[in-house]
């Protein structure tokens, strides 16, 4: 079972970010829930979280968000190939190491998102809500990565 917690959590938060919510001021943006999950999964297991596995959740998200397909696949194949980069010196670090390279990661990630959906999508979303949805996941990185390393400590327990 421990091996299946990350994978099984990471799918989680793409059903969690799919979920419809109204949102006040007529924003158009969400956290970025499965690329906070891929980016710390990616960094303390990276044996679980595979490159196939990313571009599997990004596809499976693809499908349920309606966004062209294959556009979340290559964002999450992206932002593991930037963590494979990075794993090594985060593991060293203190946690605010892991946020700053998260952001950086997480920028890179809605920017190129928010290219290619309007390249194949022939429409220009708004770079306003796009930059409040990445404002809000940088914010909640640490949320989730308290949550996480308390779970893969109890993990680590179990193994």
């Amino acid at each position: 079972m421990c091996t299946l917690t990350p994978p099984l959590l990471i799918l989680g938060l793409v059903l969690l970010s799919v979920i419809p919510v109204k949102r006040p001021l007529y924003i158009e943006a969400s956290p970025m829930l499965t690329i906070i999950g891929v980016v710390y999964w990616s960094i303390v297991r990276p044996d679980l979280i595979r490159p196939s596995f990313a571009f599997a959740t990004g596809v499976f998200e693809d499908l349920l968000s309606g966004t062209p397909l294959g556009l979340n696949a290559l964002v999450l194949l992206c932002v593991h190939a930037a963590v494979s980069v990075y794993k090594r010196l985060c593991m060293s670090m203190p946690f605010f190491f892991w946020w700053c390279i998260f952001a950086l990661i997480a920028l890179v990630a809605i920017l190129l998102k928010w290219f290619l959906f309007s390249l194949l999508a022939d429409t220009i979303n708004r770079l306003g809500d796009i930059l409040f949805s990445y404002c809000i996941t940088v914010l909640i990185y640490p949320v989730f990565g308290r949550l996480f390393a308390s779970l893969e400590v109890l993990l680590a327990k179990e193994e």
